[in-house]
């Protein structure tokens, strides 16, 4: 609010961006599909990884999430990213469907 309300373009921009990609990563891991579409429509960055690699593809792999993973790959997401383990989009819990998907 203080950074519109006083005209600071770039530091407004760089908040929106950084709420976009955290909401991204959270609705992602939740399997909140109708919540990823919004940060992606308004410029999240759909390979974006955290401090630790991961991505919200490997959030929504992992937790089995199918229609998250189906969203993100039509925006994008790379599969062969890999966080700092050298894991990509999980396949290790046995979800089925997202592995078809992937």
């Amino acid at each position: 609010m203080i950074a519109s309300q006083n005209g600071h373009v770039e530091v407004v921009q760089i908040l929106l961006e950084n709420v976009a990609q955290a909401t991204l990563i959270s609705a992602s891991q939740n399997g909140h599909a109708e919540v990823v579409k919004i940060p992606l429509e308004n410029g999240a960055q759909v390979n974006l990884q955290q401090e630790n690699g991961w991505s919200a593809l490997m959030m929504a792999s992992q937790n089995g999430h199918a229609e998250v993973v189906q969203i993100l790959l039509e925006n994008g997401a790379q599969v062969n990213i890999q966080e700092e383990d050298g894991w990509s989009a999980s396949t290790q819990n046995g979800h089925a469907e997202v592995v078809q998907i992937l």
